[in-house]
């Protein structure tokens, strides 16, 4: 198990109940995700933990193993998660198509194998009921659902890196449909005392979330199949995945491509890393199509490939999804609450121990790690001792201890310096990042309206408002939303803590117990949800700025339309009741001035963010904020 572990940070495991539940996760390699997480549960939208973390899970999908089982064996497995770094592997048992149904106790065998070597590898392992053709779950051609799940119960259910996924892709139905199949299916584990995390497919491929969450699934531990391919699926179902999560539906996407639907044309390398994005900033799990060497743009490995064993004879969609499984590599947070896991770049790990210390002719060399402080080159506080690099101090600029409603301040965080920031992105649901203090930067600024107790925190570089989106849920990624006056995930409480320290947590989450977090000390670092612990990382301080919004607010009245946000030659506005539209720049200084009418140029202004205010003789009546590309 050498090779395994040197792609896993060693620590010791600390479990969170009792001794039964230390020697079940001893079972698994020291290290490996499912040693460190343990059964896998789903908790509001999100998957976590046996005791309750938030977890991702990224990771590949077999081809069906009727054309292709030479590609599915412990070798190519192994490599995925030495070389990859996958921490869940997706057996797509295809039911027709000369599938499941013309050996049935054949293909029984070849899952059992695939399910012993994930777990021997400490990896999870998602069984698929591979429905696509035909596409209804409750076809008769699905007759032994019942049979296949109840063995899979029987023989799976207990062991704790298994997952059910009860059907691929449900088309040519509705969600009635699949929900009905669903509740015959499901309660054959229940009924086994089997908790395992049930993910079910949804109407048109996998793509109906949203039908799904208006209607979800009276059981626990059920999330809901997202699929998408780069080159046929963009921002419209990326919109049905966001409107599921705000319906309170956890997602898992079970496959995706680079290519288009059909699993050629491509590969789509921008599209693709923008639902990564997407899906890491919303904490949900991912898995590709297809680790194989099918003749086909979706495949990753080179036709032939698996005949020789040649495990990394990647195509280009083979090459971008290894490298964005292996970016950013994913930790997790153990029953102890250290964050362990996730791949080490560089440096051997033997015995659990690390070698690491001083760094000489570009191999890590040196002593044990002990008790968090690295021996031979200890770093202790945050510095590294005996010649090498020390951590500088963090500087902030000048903080107040009161908050004024209407005044706009810089959301400065404790442990980094770092400052809360839009990034400069315009569209909503965009996540909430830190980045280094930029003077006259107003994406970096919060104007702070009061709310009975509370406060909208709106950007002034968007005018959108930070939010939850009702998420309760460690690790849930803060946003921006266009303001909405209904909006409880809008508003939040502000407490000073200590100094001028403030925690500030979401009203809609109401159980005192969470707050907002930096989640790093680089430049584009995610502020998330997490459980209050007075750390540093949790306590933000304010920067008193010039903007004062306390008289003129961003809103419209209902007879104003404005569009669009993003300005190439001329805005719109669409409307009555109102006689005069003045643009200003950031400083409030007007520069153009227009009678009322329905379009108005502005080719002549430079790149920027302007103001857009609309009046009524002396009296505003509608203001927003635009920017010129």
């Amino acid at each position: 198990m050498k090779s395994f572990l040197k792609n896993f940070k060693r620590c010791v495991f600390v479990v969170c109940a009792s001794l039964t539940s230390m020697a079940a996760f001893a079972q698994y390699p020291a290290g490996s995700p499912v040693a460190i997480n343990g059964k896998l549960q789903v908790k509001g939208t999100q998957l976590v933990n046996e005791c309750g973390y938030p977890v991702q899970l990224r990771g590949m999908s077999s081809h069906g193993p009727q054309w292709f089982g030479n590609c599915i064996c412990e070798s190519s497995i192994k490599n995925l998660v030495n070389e990859w770094g996958i921490s869940v592997y997706r057996i797509a048992m295809y039911v027709q198509e000369k599938g499941y149904v013309t050996n049935k106790q054949g293909f029984r065998d070849k899952i059992d194998e695939v399910v012993k070597i994930c777990g021997d590898l400490g990896i999870y392992c998602l069984i698929d009921w591979h429905v696509l053709t035909p596409g209804n779950p409750n076809d008769g051609g699905y007759s032994d659902a019942v049979d296949f799940w109840k063995y899979m119960s029987q023989k799976h259910g207990s062991k704790k890196h298994v997952l059910y996924e009860l059907c691929n892709e449900p088309n040519g139905c509705q969600w009635s449909d699949v929900k009905k199949y669903a509740e015959n299916i499901i309660p054959i584990f229940r009924n086994n005392n089997d908790e395992t995390v049930a993910i079910v497919g949804t109407p048109t491929w996998s793509q109906d979330v949203d039908a799904a969450s208006q209607n979800k699934l009276n059981f626990s531990n059920v999330m809901y199949t997202l699929h998408f391919y780069a080159g046929s699926h963009g921002q419209y179902l990326m919109d049905k995945a966001n409107t599921a999560l705000r319906n309170g539906a956890p997602i898992f996407i079970t496959e995706f491509g680079v290519s288009k639907a059909d699993g050629n044309g491509g590969v789509f390398p921008n599209e693709t890393r923008n639902w990564i994005k997407w899906a890491n900033d919303n904490n949900v799990s991912f898995i590709n199509w297809s680790y194989s060497d099918a003749n086909e743009t979706s495949g990753a490995l080179r036709p032939g490939s698996c005949s020789g064993g040649q495990w990394n004879n990647t195509t280009d969609s083979g090459t971008l999804i290894k490298e964005l499984i292996k970016s950013n590599p994913k930790t997790y947070t153990a029953c102890n609450g250290q964050q362990q896991g996730g791949q080490e770049q560089g440096g051997q790990q033997q015995g659990g121990q690390q070698q690491g210390g001083q760094q000489q002719g570009g191999q890590q060399q040196g002593g044990q790690q002990q008790g968090g402080q690295q021996q031979g080159g200890q770093q202790q506080g945050g510095q590294q001792q005996g010649g090498q690099q020390q951590t500088q101090p963090v500087t902030y600029p000048d903080l107040t201890n009161s908050i004024a409603a209407g005044q706009g301040y810089r959301i400065v965080n404790k442990a980094t310096g770092k400052v809360m920031s839009s990034n400069n992105k315009m569209e909503g649901d965009a996540p909430l990042v830190t980045v280094t203090r930029k003077e006259g930067d107003m994406s970096q600024i919060y104007v702070f309206k009061g709310v009975d107790e509370f406060f909208r925190l709106r950007n002034e570089a968007s005018m959108k408002c930070l939010s939850n989106k009702y998420q309760p849920n460690d690790g849930t990624a803060i946003v921006q939303l266009d303001y909405n006056q209904w909006d409880e995930s809008e508003k939040w409480k502000i407490t000073l803590v200590n100094d001028k320290w403030f925690r500030i947590e979401n009203k809609s989450v109401n159980n005192n117990n969470t707050c907002i977090a930096s989640t790093g000390s680089n430049d584009g670092d995610a502020v998330k949800q997490t459980t209050w612990s007075n750390q540093d990382a949790q306590l933000w301080g304010l920067e008193k700025t010039d903007v004062d919004d306390s008289g003129v607010a961003s809103f419209a009245a209902e007879s104003l339309v404005f569009y669009p946000t993003i300005w190439g030659e001329e805005f719109v506005i669409e409307g009555f009741g109102f006689d005069k539209v003045i643009v200003s720049n950031i400083s409030g200084v007007a520069l153009k001035q227009f009678e009322a009418a329905g379009s108005y140029n502005v080719a002549d202004l430079s790149a920027g963010i302007y103001f857009v205010t609309v009046m009524d003789g002396d009296t505003i009546i509608g203001r927003f904020k635009a920017i010129k590309k």
